[in-house]
């Protein structure tokens, strides 16, 4: 399998959870899914029509918008339906729609040029990343 290919199956995946976001969270309504996530509708249905592939500053958003695990949409952490990769769980994010504060958070986040985005996207990673530890070691401790 070449990288090209690697690449095109994590798209692919996206895309399939990115549909099932959509039907079992928003009741099939793909522009329900860009309100909740404050995303221009038309990239949610490029998306889905496999026009663009969904990149992974927008899947962290998407994931934490619905409260799910990071790495969930790219297919690494597996669920009931299609388990791909088997992976450790991870912390998982509120849902903004009833949470306002974070659903700002995401909004401000949406704004901000690409480098900074990247800062964003390490600081997270790297709280969620403490926030396992922390929780291995009260679990151990």
């Amino acid at each position: 399998m070449t990288l090209e290919d690697l690449q095109n199956k994590l798209f692919e995946t996206r895309r399939n959870r990115l549909q099932r976001l959509v039907d079992d969270e928003c009741d099939g309504n793909a522009a329900e899914l860009a309100r909740v996530t404050s995303t221009k509708p038309t990239a949610v249905y490029r998306w889905l029509g496999a026009r663009q592939n969904i990149s992974e500053e927008s899947a962290i958003t998407l994931e934490a918008c619905f409260g799910k695990p990071l790495g969930w949409l790219s297919g690494f952490i597996p669920d009931q339906q299609s388990p791909l990769i088997v992976a450790e769980p991870q912390a998982t994010y509120r849902k903004p729609h009833f949470d306002h504060a974070t659903q700002e958070i995401a909004n401000l986040v949406q704004r901000l040029p690409a480098a900074e985005k990247r800062s964003v996207k390490r600081f997270v990673l790297m709280t969620l990343d403490d926030l396992a530890a922390a929780s291995e070691i009260k679990k151990s401790g």
